[in-house]
């Protein structure tokens, strides 16, 4: 991994020059999380703005500092104040479609990735 910053530009521009035709560059933040106390669900929660209300608590309207979401196929981590996460790294994937089954974009393709590079350390 090398480590970047805004004024290896240059560089970055042809890293993006370098990805083979049809490939798409997909960012990634890599971030370290404070998750607090934490309500944890298997069911889905659409729609809340604000973490659920701790039950019982001796303090009237505490609430949980994130949730964390018990999928079938991946676990899902939700904080509600942006103070509780602080972003470590920038990586770039480079990914190949696969007409094989569905993205997590919805576009219909699975994204295998060939290639990762790490060209940034966010704010360092």
């Amino acid at each position: 991994a090398k480590f970047m910053s805004p004024e290896d530009s240059d560089e970055l521009r042809g890293l993006a020059a370098a990805v083979p035709a049809g490939c798409e560059v997909r960012p990634l933040f890599v971030t370290r999380v404070l998750l607090g106390d934490t309500f944890i669900t298997e069911q889905p929660l659409r729609g809340i703005r604000r973490p659920p209300e701790v039950p019982h608590s001796s303090i009237p309207g505490r609430r949980y500092d994130s949730v964390i979401g018990n999928g079938k196929k991946h676990k899902e981590f939700v904080v509600y104040d942006r103070t509780q996460l602080t972003p470590e790294l920038l990586v770039f994937a480079v990914v190949r479609p696969s007409v094989a089954a569905a993205s997590p974009q919805g576009t219909g393709r699975k994204h295998t990735p060939i290639r990762k590079h790490t060209p940034t350390r966010a704010g360092r």
